[in-house]
């Protein structure tokens, strides 16, 4: 009697699985611009308006490989630890990176495999030495 009752619980999880796997093919296969409440793109926007500044850019992507500190930050990218911690704040509110307390040290990092592939997308995108086009990565004609 046991093993009725798991079966139909696994017969009904692999059912729920199933309509759950349907509908999120359903749902992405949707254009883009449906797939968004106007809220949503709203959000969407302050994300893309944060990453739009070159120093807050820059800290985004110090943190996208490691955990890193406010100090080793402003170090590497040559601002003061001051300015990164007011960009840090506006790309924490704007969850686009998270803090991590280790011990009496804060360590900011990507923890969104959304965010981080994009991310990663993008400076590969733009790192790439030469295009389609036969531009190089400043948008100048590549020379033979």
């Amino acid at each position: 009697m046991g093993d009725g009752v798991a079966s139909v619980h696994i017969h009904a999880l692999a059912s729920h699985q199933g309509f759950e796997h349907r509908m999120h093919r359903a749902f992405s296969q949707k254009p883009a611009h449906l797939r968004l409440s106007e809220d949503q793109t709203t959000e969407l926007a302050d994300m893309f308006r944060l990453m739009s500044d070159p120093s807050r850019l820059r800290i985004i992507l110090a943190c996208l490989e490691t955990p890193t500190s406010v100090g080793d930050m402003a170090s590497a990218l040559g601002l003061s630890p001051s300015l990164v911690s007011h960009h840090l704040r506006l790309l924490r509110a704007g969850r686009l990176i998270q803090a991590e307390r280790r011990g009496n040290r804060v360590f900011y990092l990507i923890t969104d495999e959304h965010i981080r592939r994009v991310l990663s997308d993008m400076v590969d995108h733009v790192a790439e030495s030469e295009d389609v086009d036969g531009e190089d990565g400043d948008g100048e004609v590549a020379q033979p």
